[in-house]
């Protein structure tokens, strides 16, 4: 890998994931201030909210951004098809696939999803 490669990466974990979480409390926010227009329920609207905010803070960012993809990405999102909820869907799942960053709470999904499964010489096929 190049240097270039290695930069480029650094300033995506870093910067990227950061940007797409303001980007998550700017579009939850805004979805609390036009709560009369969507109309819905108040369960989907804390719903909704509490993802937002536990993807904003980098909270298990990856596990809230997969429950905000599903609770917009339902049939009937009670939200509709606006601008806002589909900005909020595509930074969710970008935010899903690339993780929280370096500035995150909490992300317990990095070590599940990073640990080496190296086995031992000469233990590669045989049950305990």
């Amino acid at each position: 890998q190049s240097r270039l490669d290695h930069w480029a990466g650094a300033i995506a974990m870093k910067m990227l994931a950061l940007l797409l979480r303001l980007a998550i409390a700017a579009g939850g926010i805004m979805t609390l201030n036009t709560y009369p227009v969507y109309q819905t329920h108040l369960s989907w609207q804390l719903a909704h909210s509490f993802c937002c905010l536990l993807a904003a803070f980098g909270f298990m960012g990856r596990s809230a951004s997969l429950l905000l993809v599903l609770l917009l990405g339902s049939n009937h999102s009670p939200f509709g098809i606006s601008l806002t909820s589909q900005v909020i869907f595509g930074v969710a799942a970008a935010l899903m696939l690339i993780g929280s960053g370096s500035m995150s709470v909490w992300a317990p999904e990095e070590n599940i999803l990073y640990r080496s499964n190296i086995n031992e010489p000469g233990k590669c096929c045989q049950t305990p």
